[in-house]
This record gives C-alpha cells, sequence and structure tokens, in this order.
C-alpha cells in the first residue's frame, strides 16, 4: 500500500504552505496564471483551499458565465455568481471567495516607551 495522504490532504496542506509564505512576506505562485501573487493582487482562495489571484478568479467566474452549458444551472437565487473551481471543479460563489488582506502596520508608540515611568 502506498504512503502519504489522499489528494484532499495534499491540497490542503498545500493552502495552508501558501498562507504561510504569504504571511511571511512571499508571493506564492498564483494556480491559474503561474505568476506571484502577493498582498497587491489580491490572495484569494476558495473553499476548496485552492489558492489564486482574485483578477483570476473573477476572470474565470465571468467565462464560466458565457458557457451555454452553464447558463442554465448559474439562474438560481444567487446561482448568477457561481462557477466550478478551475482545479478541481467543486463549485464556489463569490461570496465563499476567502481574500487574504495584508495586516495593518503596528502603530508607533507616541512619545516613546513608557518602561520605567511612574503614570501621573
Amino acid at each position: 500500500a502506498g504512503g502519504g495522504g489522499n489528494q484532499q490532504d495534499v491540497v490542503e496542506q498545500a493552502g495552508f504552505t501558501q498562507l504561510y509564505e504569504i504571511k511571511q512576506g512571499l508571493a506564492p505562485v498564483c494556480s491559474i496564471c503561474q505568476s506571484e501573487c502577493g498582498y497587491a493582487n489580491r490572495p484569494t482562495f476558495m473553499r476548496c483551499v485552492h489558492f489564486a489571484c482574485e483578477e483570476c478568479l473573477l476572470t474565470w467566474l465571468d467565462y464560466q458565465r458565457t458557457l451555454p452549458q452553464n447558463q442554465a444551472q448559474m439562474q438560481g437565487a444567487r446561482g448568477h455568481d457561481r462557477a466550478a473551481c478551475p482545479l478541481c471543479r467543486k463549485d464556489f460563489s463569490l461570496d465563499d471567495l476567502i481574500r487574504i488582506v495584508k495586516p495593518a502596520e503596528p502603530k508607533p508608540s507616541e512619545g516613546g516607551s513608557s518602561k520605567g515611568k511612574k503614570p501621573a
């Protein structure tokens, strides 16, 4: 028997690796355009844990809307914003997208350190 996890485990692990890379200030490769996708490209995850630039996912969604075979299934309530993941074909919607935003920079403390000072 083969070792290692199933394919879903590998995908989820890759998603966590990409999140860690983003947190470290790196730019992991978009699974659609194959370019680096740092904060400037609005890194985005789908619920299936696949990763891409936000613009790539929106372009993919627009493309899916134009396909005749998809137009019927996209007519339901909220259905107009649904498509299949370009990698695993699991359904996703705009509401499902998880956008990663750059954390706010810590504000420098005003007046220097208060260490060793007595309260007034």
